[in-house]
Parts: C-alpha cells; sequence; structure tokens
C-alpha cells in the first residue's frame, strides 16, 4: 500500500481504524509521523535553500517533497535563478561539496 500520496486526515483515519490490518495502520502513523516538521529542520531548510533542489532537502529532512515545497512557501523562501547557474555565483558549493553526499545543483547545470 503505497500512503505517500494520501493526505493527513486518510492516514490519521487509516491509523486509528479498528478493522484495518495492523501492519497498514503501523504504515499510516509512520507516514504521519515522517510529515512532522520541528524547529531543527526549519533551520536545516533555510540553510539549505539556496544551494540545494528541492528533492535533496527532502531526502536529507525525511521528508516528502511536497511538505518541503509547502514550508518553503509558507516561509517566503525564494529561489534566485542566478544561484543555480555557476559556481561562482553558489556561495557555499566548494565548502558544503567536500561533505559527503553533497551535490550542489549549480554544478550540474551549465550556464546558458
Amino acid at each position: 500500500m503505497n500512503l505517500s500520496t494520501a493526505t493527513k486526515e486518510q492516514l490519521y483515519e487509516i491509523a486509528t481504524d479498528d478493522l484495518t490490518p495492523l501492519s497498514y495502520r503501523y504504515e499510516a502513523a509512520r507516514e504521519l509521523q515522517s510529515r512532522r516538521f520541528d524547529s531543527d529542520m526549519l533551520i536545516d531548510l533555510v540553510r539549505m535553500w539556496p544551494t540545494h533542489t528541492g528533492e535533496e532537502i527532502a531526502e536529507y529532512l525525511g521528508l516528502p517533497l511536497e511538505v518541503v515545497g509547502g514550508i518553503a512557501s509558507k516561509y517566503g523562501l525564494k529561489r534566485r535563478e542566478s544561484t543555480w547557474t555557476t559556481d561562482a555565483k553558489c556561495p557555499n558549493a566548494a565548502r558544503e561539496r567536500q561533505q559527503p553526499g553533497h551535490r550542489c545543483r549549480s554544478a550540474t547545470t551549465t550556464a546558458n
């Protein structure tokens, strides 16, 4: 059962329904918990926003991409296109690329 597209209300119904098999109830509860967003995640989101893709941030935070996009929109985080084009315009690219698993989007796109 793929619960990643279910709404929070649907997940809650599945998790609390006594007639639903326990494995599905547990999976729904885990999905609900994974969508929880705390203040430490906000700090990471703001720090990563200029130099990482939404997919990278979602993977790092362990949240669905839709949740990351919603939080970014809620707090008014904007992307500046110039930060995505070259390493010179990506101030943290050289430093962060030294960290394991870092992939600055500017390193994978080409300037127009």
